[in-house]
């Protein structure tokens, strides 16, 4: 095992070999299969020349990283190995895997014991000005989407102490209420929805945004974290666009990761900053959903999120698309961590998404946002 190799060869092949032997339930399955195949390309590329028996001490390697969680001592163990055996080969290009978008990857952290929780006293500076007010869209089906909804609205409080100009608004859909235990200083207002059919966070979007007094809103799912830095990122992007997506990246932490950002941001006194690049989990680029900022008259004059949209997927990127045709978008350089929970399924049986149907159409003429559902949509 002498073949020299680049540390960044090292990493990618690192990468690919993981998320080939991860075991768990995919963020994005729909995309998984030429995925798949890319990092397949990349694997046999890159150890194209071992024996059989240095293959089979890397694939073990590759297993056991796959499998650790919050720690990356089997991940580096992985890397070293990898740096000693593995070169790029002379048709593959590992810049490639740097360049897709929409797509998973391993996001290793920096194994601390405090997950994406960074200790970070200096506040940035803010040129943005203006009130704003949060909307966070939920169904709080399962305890640990409870417990994350708590700390998403812990840390937004804590993001905005400083701002008595930041309004958060729940809105919540389901038969009935379940914020029993989210203690009530976490948010100002509650909308209920009162359906229990399939999820529609178009909806919920639409309701909170109509009824919202401000002028710059921001759409934040309740298991992502906010801080100062993206407050502020969004503030700043408002000034210059109709909306805003705060950042890059976003890493679905996995669980450790999650248990320990927890405990690191409830005892936390002060500032701070969440990281999403320094917990361990599984990254996506490209998105445009989860929280982004808008103008509340601009969302309403292109007609806001297309309410057909009921399940897993494909609303904030329709709705990012309509924004895009008909004004001005940016995008910061945040990387956010979300925080884990038991995923709904990501797409039929036959793989294809719940809702790719609708993709490139868009409904007109409808009023959004209403409290009850019309009448031949009542369950």
């Amino acid at each position: 095992m002498s073949i020299p190799a680049e540390a960044a060869t090292a990493s990618h092949l690192a990468e690919a070999l993981v998320l080939l032997a991860y075991p768990r339930q995919r963020l994005n399955d729909h995309a998984w299969p030429s995925e798949r195949a890319l990092l397949e390309r990349a694997v046999d590329a890159g150890l194209a020349s071992l024996s059989p028996g240095e293959r089979s001490e890397v694939e073990a390697a590759a297993m056991a990283a796959a499998e650790e969680e919050g720690d990356r001592v089997a991940l580096d163990r992985l890397e070293m190995l990898l740096a000693g055996v593995a070169h790029p080969g002379p048709t593959t290009s590992f810049d490639e895997l740097d360049r897709l978008v929409f797509r998973t990857r391993l996001s290793p952290g920096h194994g601390t014991a405090t997950g994406a929780f960074v200790a970070d006293p200096a506040p940035p500076s803010v040129t943005g000005r203006g009130a704003i007010t949060f909307i966070v869209p939920f169904r709080a089906s399962t305890e640990d989407r409870t417990r994350n909804l708590e700390i998403a609205l812990r840390a937004l409080r804590d993001a905005s102490a400083e701002r008595p100009d930041v309004e958060v608004t729940l809105v919540e859909q389901d038969a009935g209420t379940r914020l029993t235990g989210i203690p009530r200083t976490l948010y100002d207002s509650h909308i209920l929805l009162a359906d229990s059919g399939p999820y529609n966070k178009s909806w919920s979007v639409n309701a909170g945004v109509r009824r919202s007094a401000h002028e710059r809103i921001c759409v934040l799912d309740a298991d992502l974290l906010v801080d100062r830095h993206v407050v502020a990122a969004m503030l700043r992007g408002l000034d210059d666009a109709d909306m805003f997506v705060p950042y890059r990246r976003v890493t679905w932490m996995d669980e450790v990761s999650t248990t320990r950002t927890i405990a690191a941001v409830t005892e936390a006194s002060g500032s701070y900053r969440i990281d999403g690049s320094a917990a361990r989990g599984l990254s996506i680029d490209g998105l445009f959903g989860g929280c982004f900022a808008v103008r509340r008259d601009f969302y309403l004059e292109i007609g806001g999120h297309d309410e057909r949209y009921t399940g897993w997927g494909g609303e904030d990127n329709a709705f990012h698309e309509l924004a895009a045709a008909h004004g001005r978008t940016g995008r910061g350089e945040q990387v956010m961590a979300h925080l884990n929970h038991s995923r709904p399924p990501a797409t039929r049986d036959d793989g294809t998404m719940f809702n790719e149907h609708l993709q490139g159409t868009r409904a007109g003429g409808e009023e959004i946002g209403r409290l009850r559902k019309k009448p031949r949509e009542v369950r």
